[in-house]
């Protein structure tokens, strides 16, 4: 990974980390066996994996691109590389704190960098990132690594900028537009209900199911709650 040229910080976090059922290291034949399978794809192809469950779902980095060091899970059954964590760093200090966890997927929204609820404005840093992927977003004709790069902008947008969002509501794709309506019940952004409960009836079909998931938490929770 030294090769790669992450930060010294997060790879000395890396390893200190006290693995445990859930966040195993990826073994060496296993991490070249991963690299190869990575390497077929295009979006896969900007990540690494390190730690794994041990049943074929991955913690990884990426290790290039506008994201470079940081952290997506990715689940064989879906891919989704949506950024949870800025760095490994962050991962790591996640992983020592919530030792009831054992998979990513049982941690807490407030463990996360992204999404969050405390997260309201963006850095400079991360503004620079979301431009640039903006900028893939609008070029970008493959349907799959689109999909990839509206999930992490939504991801990235903090609670101040989120009627940059407003549009992908109306995006053809159904997994974008479900993203959507996920990321703007997420912030139980109230300015937005009315258009949800339109949605309710002309979204498409996973973002009908989404509103419905979204206004029912809203209305019976005062909590939020991301549901991936």
């Amino acid at each position: 990974m030294s090769e790669l040229h992450f930060d010294l910080e997060d790879l000395n976090y890396l390893a200190s980390l006290r693995p445990r059922d859930g966040f195993e290291m990826v073994a060496e034949d296993e991490f070249r066996q991963m690299i190869d399978l990575f390497s077929q794809s295009r979006d896969l192809a900007q990540i690494i994996p390190i730690l794994t469950d041990s049943h074929s779902n991955y913690i990884c980095v990426y290790k290039n691109g506008p994201l470079k060091g940081f952290i997506c899970n990715y689940d064989h059954e879906e891919t989704d590389l949506t950024p949870r964590f800025s760095n490994i760093t962050s991962l790591v200090k996640a992983i020592n704190s919530y030792t009831g966890s054992w998979e990513i997927r049982n941690f807490p929204d407030e463990a996360f960098d992204y999404p969050s609820a405390k997260r309201l404005i963006s850095t400079e840093r991360e503004q620079v990132i979301i431009a640039k992927l903006a900028e893939e977003f609008a070029i970008e004709q493959d349907e799959q690594i689109s999909i990839q790069l509206a999930f992490s902008i939504m991801a990235l947008t903090p609670l101040q900028d989120i009627s940059l969002l407003y549009p992908f509501l109306d995006h053809e794709n159904m997994y974008i537009q479900e993203r959507a309506i996920r990321i703007m019940g997420f912030y139980r952004h109230e300015p937005i209900k009315e258009k949800l409960v339109s949605l309710a009836a002309t979204a498409k079909h996973n973002g009908r199911i989404a509103v419905q998931t979204v206004l029912r938490n809203w209305t019976n929770s005062s909590n939020s709650t991301f549901i991936w």
